[in-house]
């Protein structure tokens, strides 16, 4: 994932590479910072340039394990679900899209104070380790592993990577949140015509 800034000039403010080293269902579960090739960061500033992108985006990309060659998948123009993961990596995305537009604050809202090399979403890990635990195989988790080893890896990922959202200081608050946003919501009672 290369999650990226423009100004309305066009003129790139940010560009930082990262490694989904596990998906889920479709999704990045864990992050890791990784280093931006020269040719790939000049594959995306060419892109965004000629697209005239404004703002935040991300940029989806493919790794063939055979080769090691980088596959343009999909372009984000907005903040996406990686967003919260790489402001836990010192990556203030938010402001960055703020600065991007001319718009300054007042206050600078001050990252987490401790940035990760690695992070995860626990939600997200911890559904991978129940498809892993009832052995629903799933087409887009990777690494694709054995059922021990991907217990095993899940639940230690689990366990010892740092979440993006949840903060001991406030226990009850991130369990709050992990539990209750992001469910579907209930259907609405029907109403019978009369």
């Amino acid at each position: 994932v290369v999650h990226g800034v423009a100004d309305q000039s066009g003129r790139m403010i940010a560009l930082r590479a990262y490694l989904a080293y596990r998906k889920s269902r479709g999704f990045a579960v864990s992050l890791r910072s990784m280093r931006l090739s020269t040719e790939m960061r000049t594959a995306c500033v060419n892109f965004v340039q000629a697209s005239k992108i404004t703002g935040p985006f991300h940029f989806d990309l493919l790794q063939s394990a055979q080769s090691g060659r980088i596959y343009f998948l999909e372009v984000n123009v907005r903040l996406g679900g990686t967003t919260a993961k790489v402001i836990r990596m010192g990556y203030d995305e938010p402001m960055l899209m703020l600065k991007s537009f001319g718009i300054s604050t007042p206050v600078d809202v001050p990252l987490p104070g401790k940035f990760q090399q690695n992070v995860t979403g626990k939600r997200l890990a911890l559904a991978h380790l129940v498809d892993a635990l009832c052995k629903r195989k799933d087409p887009l988790s990777y690494p694709q592993k054995s059922w021990t080893s991907d217990v095993f890896s899940a639940l230690w990922e689990a366990i010892t990577v740092p979440d993006v959202l949840f903060n001991l200081r406030d226990v009850r608050g991130s369990l709050w949140y992990m539990l209750r946003v992001n469910r579907p919501a209930k259907p609405a009672a029907q109403k019978s015509a009369i």
